[in-house]
């Protein structure tokens, strides 16, 4: 998508000056859009070959972010060679998606936010969470769609974004590597919430608690589903919310 601008009517501006003005605002605003996605620019750069090409092909359609368990299969055929330049163009192989980490700065996840605003006129769109706050809670059926195109993860009825959602799938993972765990300050603190928040979300990532609550031990529920399948189910693909942006940066 790439708004357009509309100047209202003024007396001080009429024909050709109002055509440079408008010309002007449609300029800054196309760079403006560019430099907060220019992470993607980079990236749709550089020539890669089989798997990898797939990869970023599915990354393009998402704009920086795509379901691990949507390209599980082209992730575990990538080669040492395409991990090291993936990672080196920012890219995270994460737990539960693979994404641009440089996409995850409040001011970008701001900029698809508004994107997503005009390009839904008619909807009561919420705000995104203040800087800072990674975590929010989910009211059914509210935002859903624009909170997973703006990087965040629907996920024990929260929304968390998805390199701190990653994070916490790694701390989890190595938590349980030797048998049930204790959730720790750690986790707590990384998605700013209490113990029974957590709680919450690692039972959404497929752990099974027992005990009480403070020192309730976790083990992960082995089950046929692929890494990140139980937090896609509901949501349109990211593809969908944004497939007229992507416009927008073939025309860069």
């Amino acid at each position: 998508m790439e708004p357009r601008v509309a100047l209202l009517p003024f007396d001080h501006l009429d024909g050709s000056l109002r055509e440079r003005a408008r010309h002007h605002l449609q300029s800054w605003l196309r760079s403006h859009i560019g430099a907060h996605l220019s992470p993607l620019n980079k990236m749709f750069s550089v020539e890669f070959e089989g798997l990898a090409r797939g990869l970023i092909f599915q990354l393009r359609e998402g704009l920086g972010i795509v379901s691990r368990a949507q390209v599980a299969d082209m992730v575990s055929g990538l080669n040492g060679v395409d991990r090291a330049k993936l990672y080196r163009l920012g890219v995270r192989l994460g737990y539960q998606d693979v994404y641009l980490q440089a996409l995850m700065r409040p001011a970008r996840l701001q900029v698809r936010h508004r994107l997503w605003r005009l390009n839904q006129p008619t909807e009561e769109v919420p705000e995104l969470p203040e800087p800072g706050r990674v975590t929010v809670d989910l009211v059914s059926g509210e935002g859903d769609n624009l909170l997973a195109a703006c990087g965040y993860r629907p996920v024990g009825g929260k929304a968390v974004r998805v390199d701190i959602l990653d994070r916490l799938s790694g701390l989890a993972h190595n938590a349980g590597s030797s048998g049930p765990f204790i959730a720790d300050h750690q986790m707590m603190s990384l998605l700013g919430l209490d113990r029974a928040g957590l709680d919450k979300v690692l039972t959404g990532l497929g752990y099974e608690g027992s005990g009480e609550l403070e020192q309730r031990r976790y083990k992960f529920r082995h089950t046929r589903k692929k890494r990140g399948q139980n937090l896609h189910r509901r949501h349109e693909p990211i593809s969908a919310a944004f497939s007229d942006l992507r416009q927008l940066l073939k025309r860069k």
